[in-house]
C-alpha cells in the first residue's frame, strides 16, 4: 500500500474505508515538502548507512527515500503527473526496495502458469515489447521495469508484482487497457490490476541481441549476470554491496539462469515467446515443468572411476564427485549405458 499525496495515474486505488484510515499502515508514505528546503547536491546520493538516498531527477524534482519507508518529495514546478508518478512508482519504489533489504533487477516479469519468468534487459533492448506479446498470450504481466525479489537463504525466491503499466513507442497489440499517457519519450498504457501475492521464480533470462539461441548458465556466470543487472548498484554502500552480492549467488544457485540472444526484429517476437513457453526444445530454452513444476534430478554414476581393493596394479585414482544432469537428460544416458543412471 502507498499512501500519496500526489496522483499516480494507472495505480489501482486502495479500499477507501483503509485509505480514509490516518492510523492504517502504509508499505511507503509519500511526503510532500513543497515550500520547505530541499535537499543540497545535483547528483544521487546515499548516506553512510545507506538509510538515506538523495535522488535528483531531471525534470521531475529532488526526492529522499528514507529507510524504506518514507519519499520525502519537493517536485519541480510544472511538472507532469505522469512524469512524477512514473519516479515515485519506478526508480524511487526501488530505492525504497533496497533499503528493506530486497534484491532489485531491471527486468520485466511475466507469471506463466504458477510461477514466474524474470527477463532481464538494458533500457532499449526490447523486454517490454516481449513481455507484452507474452500478455498477449494470455500470460499475467508482473513487472514491466523492476523486478523486487525476494531471495533469502529461507524459502524458494519470489517476486513480487509492481504497478502494472507497460512503456512502448507503439500501442500493445492484444492486449487489455485501461488508460495512457506520455511520459518521456515513450506511452505508458495500464493493464489490468493484478494480484499482490507474490510468485515464485521459475527461471531468469538475460536478452540480448544476436543470431537467435539459448544457454544456461553456471551458477558462477549467472552471479555475475545478476549483479550486471541490478537496479540501485551505484546507490550501495558498504553494508548493503556485501548483503546485494550474497543474494545474488543464492538466487543463482538456486533458479535457472539463462543466457537468450534474438535478433531485434519484429518477426522473432513468437519465437522468443515461444521460447519462455517452452515451445522450442531445440534451442534448449526454459521448459518450466521441466525445471521448476516438476524438477528431479539423477546422478551419472558413469563418472565414477574406482577399482576393487587388491586387484589394482595402479595407484588408486581420488573417488570422483558424481556428475549431477538434469533429469531430461535420463534417456539419452539410458540408451547409450542401461545401467549407468540411479534417480533420487
Amino acid at each position: 500500500v502507498v499512501r500519496s499525496p500526489f496522483e499516480l495515474p494507472g495505480v489501482p486505488a486502495a479500499d477507501p474505508a483503509a485509505a480514509a484510515d490516518p492510523a492504517a499502515a502504509a508499505d511507503l508514505t509519500i511526503v510532500d515538502r513543497r515550500g520547505m528546503p530541499p535537499p543540497d547536491g545535483d547528483t544521487h546520493e546515499a548516506s553512510s548507512d545507506g538509510r538515506r538516498v538523495r535522488v535528483v531527477a531531471a525534470g521531475a524534482g529532488r526526492f529522499v527515500v528514507e529507510d524504506g519507508a518514507y519519499v520525502l518529495a519537493w517536485p519541480q514546478a510544472g511538472v507532469e503527473p505522469a512524469t512524477l508518478a512514473q519516479w515515485l512508482t519506478g526508480p524511487l519504489l526501488a530505492v525504497a526496495a533496497m533499503q528493506r533489504g530486497r534484491l532489485v533487477l531491471h527486468g520485466a516479469v511475466i507469471r506463466i502458469g504458477s510461477a514466474a519468468v524474470v527477463v532481464l534487459a538494458h533500457s532499449g533492448v526490447g523486454k517490454s515489447t516481449m513481455a507484452t506479446a507474452c500478455a498477449g498470450r494470455g500470460h499475467a504481466l508482473l513487472a514491466d521495469d523492476i523486478a523486487v525479489v525476494d531471495a533469502g537463504d529461507g524459502d524458494h525466491p519470489r517476486v513480487h508484482p509492481h504497478a502494472p503499466f507497460v512503456r512502448l513507442h507503439e500501442p500493445p497489440a492484444g492486449v487489455e487497457v485501461r488508460a495512457s499517457w506520455m511520459a518521456a519519450d515513450k506511452r505508458t498504457y495500464a493493464l489490468p490490476a493484478l494480484a499482490s501475492d507474490p510468485a515464485p521464480i521459475a527461471a531468469l533470462v538475460t536478452l540480448d541481441d544476436g543470431d537467435f539461441a539459448c544457454e544456461r548458465l553456471d551458477p558462477g556466470a549467472a552471479a555475475i549476470e545478476l549483479v550486471r543487472y541490478s537496479f540501485c548498484r551505484p546507490l550501495l554502500v558498504d553494508i548493503q554491496r556485501a548483503r546485494h552480492l550474497r543474494q545474488c549467488a543464492h538466487l543463482a544457485a538456486r533458479v535457472p539462469v539463462w543466457s537468450l540472444r534474438r535478433p531485434r526484429e519484429l518477426t522473432v517476437i513468437p519465437a522468443v515467446v515461444d521460447a519462455l513457453e517452452g515451445k522450442s526444445p531445440r534451442h534448449g530454452v526454459l521448459h518450466l515443468r521441466r525445471h521448476y513444476l516438476n524438477r528431479r534430478f539423477v546422478v551419472d554414476f558413469s563418472t565414477l572411476k574406482t577399482t576393487v581393493p587388491g586387484t589394482e596394479k595402479t595407484p588408486r585414482k581420488p573417488y570422483q564427485t558424481p556428475r549431477v544432469v538434469d533429469h531430461g537428460d535420463l534417456a539419452r544416458m539410458t540408451q547409450q549405458r542401461p545401467s549407468a543412471a540411479s534417480e533420487f
